[in-house]
């Protein structure tokens, strides 16, 4: 009977650690998981932070039509400043960028690249009475160091 005893505790016994060993496993699990979670919470805070900062640096190179300054915030791809400068600073264009924030700017993919998409656009009227519509589509990578004019179009 003795025996009998011994070998149920042994066996309650070797579940009880087996079972706290596959727990503790998990707990380890979920507190590395946790963390790299935590890590790319951080990183994508970090990026956010880079990126509404020269998302804002960007607005004020064009207003103040600063050229070396808007060149900072382009790629190579971009070349032709005086007219990317005509372009957006036309009211319609600065009105909405003004009331554009970074984490407005919509998650596109052109030829799969992923951008940050910002478009504006103005439809009216003529002195004729002729309807008319202007549109600018800036495409920005988004990078550590923040974003950067990749490329655009304009039509009207």
């Amino acid at each position: 009977m003795k025996k009998e005893i011994y070998l149920v505790f042994l066996f309650a016994s070797t579940i009880l650690l087996i079972s706290c060993a596959a727990n503790e496993e998990s707990q380890t699990e979920t507190t590395s998981t946790e963390s790299l979670t935590t890590l790319d919470n951080t990183e994508e805070a970090e990026q956010e932070n880079v990126g509404e900062t020269t998302w804002q640096e960007f607005k004020a190179a064009i207003r103040s039509k600063d050229e070396e300054q808007l060149k900072n915030h382009c790629t190579a791809k971009i070349t032709d400043y005086q007219g990317l400068f005509f372009m957006l600073n036309e009211l319609y264009v600065m009105q909405k960028m003004d009331e554009t924030e970074f984490d407005e700017l919509e998650s596109v993919e052109v030829d799969g690249m992923a951008y940050l998409q910002f478009y504006a656009e103005e439809i009216g009227e003529d002195e004729f009475g002729y309807e008319y519509a202007s549109a600018i589509t800036l495409h920005f990578i988004l990078t550590d160091k923040g974003v950067f004019l990749d490329h655009y179009s304009a039509a009207g």
